[in-house]
């Protein structure tokens, strides 16, 4: 198996992650965002956990695509938005958490990382 293929292997397992926080996020917004790192107490602010989760779900069914039609270009610049974006997630978590480091933050450390392998792997 080349570097490449794995590239795309890893897409889609990280797609499938994207799919699944989506729609447990949809579903479950409350229990979502405690795992996001801040834990959401004002009902109205459940929205936009909502709004978070169908980001996630729409990315990953656009990774996912992309990695099953093999589409590396494609895959490169969804994969560096992705980094970026979890990047940004932790950030907001961190900061509107007070400052405090958590846990739940390295999960976005991870899905950084993920993209990050996943760019290095469709390097050309």
């Amino acid at each position: 198996m080349t570097p490449r293929d794995r590239g795309f292997m890893l897409a889609k397992g990280a797609a499938c992650g994207l799919l699944a926080t989506g729609a447990l996020g949809l579903l479950f917004p409350r229990a979502l965002s405690k795992g996001f790192g801040v834990t959401v107490r004002d009902p109205s602010a459940l929205a936009y956990v909502r709004a978070a989760a169908a980001r996630d779900a729409v990315i990953g069914a656009m990774v996912f695509h992309a990695a099953l039609r093999k589409r590396r270009k494609a895959l490169i610049i969804a994969a560096a938005g992705c980094a970026a974006l979890s990047n940004a997630d932790l950030i907001n978590a961190y900061v509107t958490g007070g400052r405090i480091a958590r846990p739940e933050h390295a999960l976005h450390l991870a899905g950084a990382g993920i993209f990050i392998a996943i760019l290095v792997s469709l390097a050309p």
